[in-house]
């Protein structure tokens, strides 16, 4: 036993690791890989280790975000990331509609407030905008508009759906960003018409927003986004009318925002 007399090891350790060469360790990183690997793929690859680590803890694993992310980066697992969108400097508040919420992105009852956003998806046929709006109460996506252009009408069919099928019977606030959309006469005469309150809170607020691409997420980095480019406009728009109805609502992740 010359080796372990150089290395100064006990033989039976030698011995012991010449019969069961991987450790324990790396057994039980082995089966949290598995579980990384199920929570990844169902997330449709948009997750990275901190709510890969929020779905272990769901089911009961009791390991840390960092081993997670270490496990992760060992075996090349990373988020799919969104577009990264330029830095853009704080600005005064609306001049167009006073800021009604107030960062107060708890309501009591459906119909109180709405929130909408825009955010892209990247396709193989170019760019589509999509549109939504979210009532705050139950985090539903109460309307939806999928455009190739960035028009005023984008944002206001996403709105003309949700009076649609909420039909409201007291005055609601829909709260937005700053946007030219947002902004447009007709977008003021529509809420008028129809007894909704806009408000706007001040440029590059990212709490604004963050109540709807949270929802939408992961990539706000923005929506959820699909690995690779959607081939068709056709067919994104299908998925995402999919997902808007069925993903945004019951995603685990979305509900913990706002506990």
């Amino acid at each position: 036993m010359t080796m372990c007399r150089v290395l100064n090891v006990a033989r039976a350790g030698f011995y012991a690791w010449l019969h069961n060469p991987i450790s324990a360790r790396d057994k039980d990183n082995q089966r949290l890989l598995a579980l990384i690997r199920d929570s990844y793929s169902l997330s449709g690859g948009v997750y990275g280790y901190r709510r890969v680590h929020g779905d272990l803890n769901e089911i009961g694993e009791t390991c840390g975000k960092n081993r997670v992310g270490r496990i992760m980066q060992l075996n090349r697992i990373k988020a799919v990331r969104g577009y990264k969108a330029p830095r853009r400097i704080s600005g005064r508040p609306s001049v167009i509609a006073p800021n009604r919420v107030q960062r107060q992105f708890t309501v009591v009852r459906a119909n109180q407030v709405w929130v909408t956003d825009i955010t892209y998806i990247r396709t193989w046929q170019g760019w589509l905008y999509l549109a939504v709006v979210i009532d705050l109460f139950a985090r539903n996506v109460v309307g939806w508009s999928m455009k190739p252009t960035l028009l005023r009408e984008l944002a206001l069919d996403a709105l003309m759906m949700a009076v649609w099928r909420r039909k409201p019977d007291g005055k609601v606030i829909v709260h937005s960003d700053q946007g030219c959309q947002y902004g447009s006469d007709d977008w003021q005469r529509f809420c008028r018409a129809n007894n909704l309150a806009p408000s706007m809170s001040r440029r590059g607020n990212c709490f604004v927003s963050r109540a709807v691409r949270c929802a939408p997420g992961s990539s706000g980095r923005g929506v959820y986004v699909c690995p690779g480019r959607f081939r068709a406009g056709r067919m994104s728009k299908a998925k995402k009318s999919h997902w808007s109805c069925v993903s945004w609502k019951n995603d685990r992740q979305f509900w913990r925002l706002f506990r």
